[in-house]
């Protein structure tokens, strides 16, 4: 039985922003503060607080959700993909199934369906995308297909804190020529993206949040948009 696949309101944001920390509303500064040796030290130690909880969440509800895909569609339950992880590094990244497994042929084989993903900044939107089951729906919704990050996490490729995990081709496309503040970054369960609405943020407002982010970083931060994730998860609020 296989077991994993491989594959892939902007003012709202501003006030989130505003809200968050005085610092991030102004001018980026020129020194990439999540580079700090020692602040990387203190985000290790956060991100394994935070992430030790949600595997184990993970463990406890893997055979309830394997067994709801596997009843459902066929496929494996877990999907993983290459991303791109700090300074340039390929990672995997985890999570479980939310698409039909023919999903990327699907993508490619409907000129309409293509186009739409890549004026939406790689990602089709949910009430359009034929490919996602209804169980993986449910999944995006409560958030509980990223569960499996907390592995990354744990591995030291992720971090509970950071930009949104991107493929090669969405660097790219998505940060042109200032992808340093992404690659400074490793990336994060969640993010400035998530708590100013997730897939209601532009891709253009995603690196400059990318850049704050970058510049700006905090362990207080850091622990500030956890708060605020919460509430964003539990109202499904950008969900798609």
């Amino acid at each position: 039985m296989g077991f994993v696949t491989s594959s892939t309101s902007d003012d709202q944001a501003i006030v989130i922003l505003d809200e968050l920390d005085h610092a991030a509303s102004g001018p980026a500064q020129p020194a990439l503060r999540i580079q700090c040796r020692a602040g990387r030290a203190a985000k290790r130690t956060l991100d394994l607080i935070v992430s030790l909880p949600i595997a184990l969440l993970f463990v406890v509800l893997l055979p309830i959700v394997a067994l709801a895909l596997k009843l459902t569609s066929p496929g494996p339950v877990l999907f993983k993909q290459q991303r791109v992880g700090r300074d340039g590094r390929t990672i995997t990244v985890y999570k479980f199934r939310s698409m039909r497994v023919d999903a990327e042929a699907r993508l490619r084989a409907d000129p309409e369906l293509f186009e739409a993903y890549l004026k939406n900044g790689f990602k089709v939107p949910a009430r359009l995308d034929p490919r996602i089951t209804w169980v993986g729906r449910l999944l995006r919704k409560t958030s509980l297909d990223e569960l499996p990050q907390a592995l990354c996490v744990l591995r030291g490729t992720m971090s509970a804190v950071g930009p949104r995990p991107v493929l090669p081709d969405e660097l790219a496309a998505l940060y042109r020529r200032d992808p340093q503040f992404y690659l400074a970054c490793k990336p994060g369960l969640t993010g400035l993206w998530q708590v100013s609405g997730r897939s209601h943020v532009v891709h253009k407002n995603r690196t400059t949040l990318d850049q704050l982010y970058a510049t700006n970083w905090s362990l207080l931060w850091d622990v500030k948009i956890l708060v605020r994730t919460i509430p964003a998860v539990l109202t499904a609020h950008g969900a798609h």
